[in-house]
């Protein structure tokens, strides 16, 4: 038997459960069968919750462009990256997912521990923030996607893992 990886991510939304397994969700019905077709060819294996909350939810304009954004360069220049539509985002170490609550969550929601097979990929989610330039935020969007850090601030590492993990226990 493999060892699992572990990681811990933050439920904001109280989503989650000891034991619970995290897998990617099929397109929601009621869509134009076209539309339905290109999102299917695009994420085959499904959309994580957080895909579905950008593509279908109601978020923030600013925040729906940079991800669009981000998704496009990826596309273009980094196919071989997880897409962060149909991945589960978690923290290298419990300080982190708990600086990230601080910061990001007001303090809000439980962090739980992750385990999965496969290995994630690391980027530095503060390439994603802020106000700068378009050529500024397609230059960030390579150094998120190279796995490099945006030099502007402290790095905000995360991980973007690729379903299924499993949510072993709650751990703070």
């Amino acid at each position: 038997m493999s060892t699992l990886n572990k990681a811990f991510t933050v439920d904001r939304k109280g989503l989650l459960t000891e034991g619970l397994v995290m897998n990617l969700h099929s397109i929601p019905p009621g869509i134009r069968p076209e539309a339905r077709d290109l999102l299917e060819a695009r994420y085959p294996d499904g959309l994580s919750h957080h895909g579905l909350g950008y593509l279908f939810g109601s978020v923030s304009i600013d925040s729906v462009q940079i991800e669009i954004f981000f998704e496009l360069i990826r596309r273009a220049h980094f196919p071989e990256a997880p897409s962060r539509y149909s991945s589960i985002f978690a923290s290298e170490q419990l300080s982190d997912a708990i600086e990230f609550r601080e910061r990001r969550c007001a303090s809000e929601g439980s962090i739980w521990e992750l385990e999965f097979p496969a290995s994630a990929f690391r980027a530095d989610a503060s390439c994603l923030k802020g106000t700068v330039p378009v050529f500024e935020l397609e230059y960030l969007a390579h150094l998120y996607w190279s796995g490099d850090s945006s030099g502007i601030d402290d790095p905000d590492w995360e991980l973007l893992i690729t379903p299924p993990a499993i949510v072993s226990r709650e751990v703070g």
